[in-house]
């Protein structure tokens, strides 16, 4: 193979300069080297009738076929494509799964990701989707999970809310245990304040805890008083 070539034909073209110039036209088929051979240059690109790829080393990587699709630009971004599966995989500011910002989207459902702040993961087979802030979900400081029979909702250590449609079931806390409230089929069934302070029950009981200063001093006597229903 001669460093220099120049060649035309009714089907192709050929123009080359190794190893800083390689061009060459075949029917539908024409690519581009520069500064290397066209695998190993450091920019190439190539088109066929149904694909493409190039790449500028080290930074940009791109390829198209009727299969999938990879755009990469290290260490920026990365968009990685499955036409036959539709699946997708998207990321900001390094490589797939690896990224600050992840994103992958399939019929099976989706994940989203801003690494540690923000989390969206959503399952299409249950339905269910989780949502995490600060930190990884269920371990997040706010954390909040939805599905077809049951819901939450909690911001650590503030409040959680918690729901379920099968049972007719919430419960509620804030700032634990200085209040919290449960019911079942919309009627009342426990609720207490600072814990020990209030106390209610359903359909047994409410009771109230309190302290009795005595007038003799530095005397405090707790007492209890409990009503049954």
């Amino acid at each position: 193979m001669s460093l220099v070539q120049v060649s035309k034909s009714p089907t192709g073209l050929q123009n080359r300069f190794s190893p800083l110039w390689d061009y060459h036209e075949e029917g539908s088929k024409w690519g581009l080297a520069l500064v290397g051979f066209p695998q190993l240059s450091l920019f190439s690109h190539e088109t066929t009738a149904d694909s493409a790829t190039g790449h500028l080393f080290p930074l940009w990587w791109h390829e198209e076929s009727p299969m999938e699709s990879t755009n990469v630009i290290v260490p920026l971004w990365s968009d990685l494509q499955n036409h036959q599966t539709r699946e997708r995989k998207l990321g900001m500011l390094g490589v797939g799964p690896l990224s600050l910002y992840y994103q992958h989207e399939s019929p099976a459902g989706m994940t989203r990701r801003l690494f540690p702040v923000w989390s969206f993961q959503y399952e299409e087979a249950t339905q269910e989707s989780h949502t995490g802030v600060l930190g990884i979900p269920p371990l997040s400081l706010y954390y909040g999970y939805t599905s077809p029979t049951a819901t939450e909702n909690r911001l650590f250590p503030f409040f959680r809310h918690t729901s379920d449609r099968i049972k007719d079931e919430s419960e509620f806390w804030f700032l634990w245990p200085l209040f919290d409230y449960k019911t079942a089929q919309g009627r009342t069934t426990e609720s207490s304040l600072l814990w020990w302070l209030f106390e209610y029950r359903s359909p047994r009981r409410w009771s109230i805890g309190c302290l009795v200063i005595h007038p003799s001093p530095c005397t405090c006597v707790p007492c209890l008083r409990r009503k049954r229903l």
